[in-house]
């Protein structure tokens, strides 16, 4: 048996069955031999991975929780917002790995100072993807967050709360001195609390579907400690047939995250009024630019599109320079990339085909950018630069994001070194900083050394040093992880639609060979006349 790749937090899931994998090594041979210029995988075939590689992920982090209560925007506005008690509330991603890692320890912190809901304080966690727009209002802009109500000396806003010290939280002890410090008396009998105007829900309009139901939404904790992972990458490597499909695959993964990540994150910085202006809104149009530019396959002519209509909704609004989340969202309803539609935005679950959630599809995303070619001279630079501003304005995992932006400005692994025009320096640097990532968060949860990415098995290659028994080498050949990458994300077929830094260029290119054999068509047409015409003459005067 084939054991799947480290990818980040993805574990292995079991392999398909004998006649389900004749079955899609039939498909997919179909599929390959009625290959076309654009990017296609058999539709059939497709559906096999979601079938058995793709299904819905766990549950909500609090689901089964006797200590801590799974909220919704509703009662976060009613009853805690005026409640007599303190309250603590959790705000999350399912998604977010660090969320699952400080998961446990805030049911801890709960069950030491209120045990099933028996002490003065009552704790809560919600889940910010199904209730976007509530987060986006109390101004929650990245996860795990943590806000307090009703405490001591508390200044926060009724509905929003008040955010306690950040390191403070993550420490158990010391979260628990703080709490029981600054719980406030019991209120008298009698005592009723204040009357508080709270801005309605409808003031801001949801991006994602309030009415999702448990389940769909989270994912099975692993053995990385992460909220994702992947189909079988054992049944990927049995037949060429179906490395050949891995680009292609891949690519719908990308796809969805793009859409994914503009429901979830593109107002991660929103104002309250439901509004982006200023630096986090330049960011996003030299995001969807950047995209519409480098993603192969048909989705980069609606991106573009989205990227047009998205300037012309802030140049109609009020000031000219802001954007709506209600405009933008109108946007999104209607907006799909080639093989995922606008539905992936709010429920990608269903339309992943490798990946089992967000974050794999997310650094999917990133490495097939890393293989796109872009201009010359700025490619690599481009690429990183591109990369950052997304982490820092649109990628909700807080601490992902610091420890991402952190490394990067520090110029770790050498980036600092890297050329403008290196992009096998740029592919490099993100499959280290993969790597990276994977070996921090098993460290944050006291896992052993995970395998690096990619195992032995899937390039053996890639390693300096002979394997001999669990004696695995962790040096790497860059030139053939760069072969391997090249590989895995993306395929030969797609360099005849994406040719240079801007698909125009093969239009104009389409466009100029055209003139030039319509002017020798003329050339030759005038020249069989011009000697038709002497030959006339010759013959008349003879």
């Amino acid at each position: 048996m084939i054991r799947g790749r480290c990818h980040g937090w993805f574990p292995s899931r079991n392999m398909l069955g004998s006649r389900g994998l004749n079955c899609l090594i039939t498909k997919l041979s179909v599929w390959q031999r009625k290959r076309r210029k654009h990017v296609h995988v058999d539709s059939r075939a497709l559906c096999l991975f979601v079938r058995y590689g793709t299904a819905a992920g766990g549950k909500k982090l609090f689901q089964a929780s006797k200590n801590v209560d799974e909220l919704d925007a509703a009662r976060v506005e009613t009853e805690i917002a005026n409640a007599r008690n303190p309250w603590v509330v959790m705000y999350y991603a399912d998604w977010c790995p660090h969320c699952h890692h400080y998961a446990p320890v805030f049911e801890r912190i709960a069950s030491a100072v209120s045990p099933a809901h028996q002490g003065a304080v009552h704790f809560g966690a919600l889940n910010c993807p199904d209730f976007l727009a509530f987060c986006m209002k109390i101004q929650v802009s990245g996860y795990p967050t943590i806000r307090t109500y009703h405490f001591k000396g508390d200044t926060g806003s009724p509905l929003g709360g008040k955010n306690p010290d950040k390191k403070m939280v993550h420490q158990q002890d010391a979260f628990v001195a703080w709490i029981r410090k600054n719980t406030p008396s019991p209120p008298q009998p009698g005592t009723e609390a204040g009357n508080l105007t709270l801005l309605g829900l409808h003031t801001v309009p949801a991006l994602g579907t309030p009415s999702i139901k448990p389940g769909l939404r989270g994912a099975p904790r692993n053995e990385a400690g992460g909220a994702t992972s992947v189909a079988p990458a054992s049944v990927l490597r049995q037949t060429e047939v179906l490395r050949d499909a891995l680009p292609a695959l891949h690519l719908v993964d990308a796809e969805v995250a793009i859409l994914y990540s503009l429901s979830q994150g593109a107002f991660l910085k929103g104002s309250a009024d439901g509004t982006l202006r200023g630096q986090s809104l330049e960011e996003l149009q030299r995001w969807l630019d950047f995209l519409s530019r480098r993603l192969p396959g048909s989705s980069h002519r609606d991106l573009k599109a989205l990227a047009d209509k998205t300037r012309e909704a802030v140049g109609l609004s009020e000031t000219g320079d802001a954007l709506a989340v209600s405009a933008f969202q109108q946007l999104l309803l209607k907006q799909g990339l080639d093989r995922a539609p606008p539905e992936a935005g709010s429920k990608p679950d269903a339309y992943w085909r490798r990946c089992k959630g967000f974050t794999c599809g997310l650094w999917t995303l990133f490495h097939v950018l890393s293989q796109a070619k872009g201009p010359p001279e700025t490619a690599g630079q481009e690429l990183l630069t591109r990369i950052r501003g997304f982490v820092a304005n649109f990628f909700g995992c807080q601490q992902c994001r610091e420890h991402f932006l952190e490394a990067f400005d520090a110029c770790k692994f050498d980036r600092c070194r890297l050329k403008a025009d290196d992009t096998a320096g740029a592919a490099l640097w993100l499959w280290k900083m993969h790597n990276d990532v994977t070996l921090r968060v098993a460290a944050e949860n006291g896992r052993a050394m995970p395998t690096l990415w990619p195992a032995v098995e899937d390039c053996r290659a890639c390693r300096i040093q002979p394997v001999r028994g669990n004696n695995v080498s962790l040096r790497f050949d860059e030139v053939a992880v760069l072969a391997h990458l090249r590989s895995e994300y993306w395929s030969s077929e797609w360099q005849q639609e994406h040719e240079g830094p801007s698909l125009v260029a093969g239009s104009m290119a389409e466009g100029i060979l055209g003139v030039l054999l319509l002017t020798l068509c003329l050339v030759f047409v005038t020249i069989r006349s011009l000697r038709f015409c002497r030959r006339g003459k010759e013959a008349k005067g003879s």
